[in-house]
Parts: C-alpha cells; structure tokens; sequence
C-alpha cells in the first residue's frame, strides 16, 4: 500500500539572512539543490508515495518551483502562521484518502537515511547535549525545550511516521494545544519505535546552514573520492580510495596538474595549498553552484544559458588552450582523439538504445566524429566541461 506524505513548509528562512531573503525554508538551496527536492527525492527512494500536500504560508516560491519540477504535488496555505501542529493538521484534512499511512516529514529537514521504513509507526530522533533547545522523547513522555536534561531523553529532528492515517488525523485536530507533541501524546507515545539517525542535516542557522553544505559535498564526489571539509579555514581536502591504485594515480596527477598553473589559469581554479602528501589536494572552498545544479533547479533561460556557455568557452579557448609539446601526446594524438570523442560516444550511445531513436543516434556519431577530426593538441586540461565540474557564481559573474 502507498502512503501520504505532508511537508509543512510555511516557515520563512529568517535566520539565515542575509543568505536568504523572502525564501521559504523548504526552498534554501544546499549546493544549488532546493531543500525540498532533497525531501522529495529521499522519499521516493524509501517509499511508494501516492499523495504529497505541501503546506505553504505567504511566500510562493514553492509552489512557483514546484508547478515545473513536481507537478503532482497537492498545495494548501496556513493563513495564521500559528505553528507547524496547526499546519500539519491542515495537510491532512486536505489528503484524498487519509486513511492511508501518513508521513510529516518538515520542510526544513534534509534526511538521507536509506534505511527508514516510512508509514509504520516510529518518530526519528536523535543525541544532542544541548536538551532546551529540543523537543525530547524518553520513550513515555515529551519535553518541550525543557531547563533540564532528561535522562534517556533524545531529540526529535523533523520526521513523524504514522501507520493509521486516520487516527493520525484525529490526533492533530482533536489535541489541545500549539506543540506537535500533543498530537504525538494523543495519537499514544507507545505506540512510536524510536529511530536513531545519523544522517540529518540542519539548515536553519548559517553555522549549520554552511557545515551542511560541506558535508553533502560527498554526495558529489567521485565514487574513488574523499572530500573533508575544514569549517574554520574554509578548505575542502581531496584523498583518494587508498585501496585503488587507479585512484591514487588520478590524484596524483591532479596536484600535478595545480601545482603548473600560470598565474592567469590560477583565476579560475580554486586555490591550492601545499601538503606534505603527494596524494593529497587541500583547495579553497569554492562558492558558486555548479552548471548541472543550475540546469536542474533554475529555470534560466536561453539567453542566460548562451552568456554562460559562451563565457566558459572564451575561458577555455583563451587560457586552457597551448599547443602541447610533448612529442609522444603529438605522435599518438589522431587515435586517443578518435577514441575519446568518437568511440566513447558510439559506446554510450550503444548502453542507451531505448532512449535516441536511430536518426538521432546517427546525427550524435556523425557529430562526435566532426568533433574528433577537428581537434588539436593542446596541454591537457585537468576536467572535461562536463556540467558538474563547472561552477559558476551568479553574484560575481565568476566561473571555476
């Protein structure tokens, strides 16, 4: 059976101005990538969804963003801004079928346990030392923000799982009081397995706001990849899979590559600092979203993209661009070029037949082997311009 799944998600990012300004929670972006895609999508990997309400305040953003990427997601406003209980119980009354399994998961909780068993009876929680600034559950009773700690008690982070919609429903509109606790005490605490996570994320105040962007950084990494971020120096560590030869050797080449940088090439990468290591890459932590980021979560338009495009391009053609003087790269240039633009491609496009139709498929060979014969050797540029390896800072005009 499909559960429901309700997002309240009126609260504004107030404390992580300036960052954000007249941004809905749910809509801060963590590495160019909304809040509430990290959500969604986190869902959809751990359940059969059947039915999203969002409950939104006065901001559209949401809703604005949604109708292109989610369309199926269902939209109901909280007129009174009187507390994420009150918004939960307005989610509710506005499902089709409540009788399903339903899921609060709030709109400001990035989660990405993949062990979580969405729509049976449990509450997500997790150790944290400062109790007063939580809600806490020792498994009988909840303690809102209490002055003291309380023995055995931990922390409940944002997800509710509820494995009778329909008394889950009753419970948010028939307890008494402002606190999502109160429907929890109704609905019977008992009944609640505790689930402990250890990944969740905060975003609700720029200290956390920034660790939890480096932290997901890993998210992005290779697979043969380590990245560490250093909060306080603002540098992000590259190590690679010490088990693979392969990766060390990538590495390897890669601080090669930095360390014979011209001064006018240094411009566009992220700074590099020495180490001891030669299999380690510690480099300024770049700001900026990356292009596929952009491509999948912006809405820009053509013009934007061609300005873009152009701009990474004129970069590419004017400081990336020497003749190589490496005789062996010249001799064996005309078949790596072949192999790598033409070959690969027929390659992949061969993994994904079903997609291209035939015509296609041979409009796409035809131009990766104009591409092949029309290239020159040229020092090798460490990345390809694929779009998850391009930054670009919209408030600077910078790329990376």
């Amino acid at each position: 059976m499909g559960i429901n799944l309700i997002i309240p998600a009126a609260g504004e990012a107030t404390r992580l101005r300036p960052l954000s300004s007249n941004t809905s929670k749910a809509m801060v972006r963590v590495n160019g990538k909304p809040t509430i895609d990290y959500i969604l999508e986190q869902a959809y990997r751990l359940a059969d969804i059947d039915e999203i309400v969002v409950v939104d305040g006065q901001l559209r953003d949401i809703r604005e963003y949604c109708a292109k990427k989610h369309p199926n997601v269902k939209f109901v406003r909280q007129e009174e801004l009187n507390g994420p209980k009150y918004a939960i119980d307005l989610g509710m009354k506005a499902l089709d079928d409540p009788k399903k399994p339903v899921v609060v998961w709030l709109g400001d909780a990035i989660i990405l346990d993949d062990d979580l068993r969405l729509g049976e009876d449990f509450l997500l929680c997790k150790e944290v030392d400062d109790h007063s600034a939580w809600c806490m559950w020792d498994g009988t009773s909840f303690y809102n923000k209490p002055t003291e700690s309380i023995v055995g008690g931990v922390a409940l982070v944002g997800l509710y799982s509820f494995s009778n919609g329909l008394q889950a429903l009753e419970s948010f509109g028939m307890s008494y009081g402002p606190e999502i606790s109160e429907a929890l005490e109704y609905y019977g605490s008992s009944q609640f397995e505790r689930v402990m996570t250890n990944q969740w994320y905060d975003i609700g105040q720029l200290s956390t706001y920034h660790q939890t962007s480096a932290a997901l950084l890993n998210r992005k990494a290779r697979v043969f990849n380590h990245l560490r971020y250093d909060h306080e120096l603002g540098t992000i560590t590259k190590t690679p899979d010490y088990h693979d030869k392969a990766s060390m050797k990538t590495l390897r080449s890669e601080v090669s590559w930095y360390s014979n940088l011209s001064p006018a090439q240094e411009c566009f990468v992220p700074r590099v600092f020495e180490s001891n290591n030669e299999y380690e890459l510690c480099m300024s932590f770049e700001s900026g979203t990356l292009l596929s980021d952009l491509m999948l979560y912006e809405n820009l338009t053509q013009s934007t993209w061609e300005y873009i495009i152009n701009k990474v391009f004129r970069i590419k053609l004017k400081y990336f661009n020497q003749p190589c003087t490496d005789s062996m790269f010249v001799h064996h240039f005309h078949d790596d070029s072949h192999s790598t633009w033409y070959s690969k491609t027929c390659d992949r496009l061969s993994q994904c037949q079903h997609i291209f139709d035939d015509d296609t498929r041979r409009r796409i060979e035809k131009m990766a082997e104009r591409i092949a014969k029309s290239t020159n050797p040229v020092e090798t540029h460490h990345g390809d311009l694929h779009f998850g390896n391009i930054l670009y800072n919209y408030t600077t005009d910078q790329i990376s």
